[in-house]
């Protein structure tokens, strides 16, 4: 028995895989953003509970380095996300404020 052969015309498969391609790849950019935006909240929501004890009890380099042990992650981290927590706002609020105020 021979093979069946397609007997529709290439193109619209090459179109549909373009298609998906696409489709993929916003999809995946999207997921990115997203990652990114839910990183940067939780990471400002980290600084300001750091500036709130070390404005309260202990010097930031030793609340930082103290920290680094205790929960695994690096000083060089710790210390930008220390440093969000000078922002008045959170910056994911204020990229919504500033992408309103461009409508």
């Amino acid at each position: 028995m021979a093979d069946l052969v397609p007997t529709q015309p290439q193109a619209p498969y090459d179109q549909l895989v373009v298609d998906l391609k696409v489709l993929i790849e916003t999809g995946q950019l999207a997921a990115l953003n997203a990652v990114n935006e839910i990183r940067v909240s939780t990471y400002w929501q980290m600084g300001r509970r750091m500036k709130e004890l070390a404005d309260a009890d202990q010097e930031a380099r030793t609340l930082i380095a103290r920290l680094s042990g205790d929960l695994g992650l690096d000083q060089t981290l710790l210390y930008r996300i220390f440093q969000l927590s000078f922002r008045r706002k959170n910056p994911h609020e204020v990229e919504i404020y500033e992408e309103i105020k461009l409508l």
